[in-house]
């Protein structure tokens, strides 16, 4: 959870909607992004843009992925 918040830190979600928003998160498992989006947007209250920034986090592979687990 550590990294998960660190990545909402840097894409501007407010801390106190951090512990939703890993519950959130973790539905990707059985929901498509765009489910998983709309919930945050219109139940979490985010705007798209954050919502957009962490996108690009939640789309990782390869390299860029590796990266980001290990350091």
């Amino acid at each position: 959870r550590k990294l998960l918040d660190a990545i909402f830190t840097v894409c501007g979600v407010p801390d106190k909607l951090f512990r939703s928003l890993s519950s959130t998160i973790d539905k990707l498992d059985k929901l498509p992004w765009d489910v998983v989006r709309n919930e945050m947007i219109n139940e979490k209250g985010l705007s798209p843009e954050v919502v957009d920034r962490i996108s690009r986090y939640v789309h990782m592979h390869g390299i860029s992925f590796f990266i980001i687990m290990h350091y």
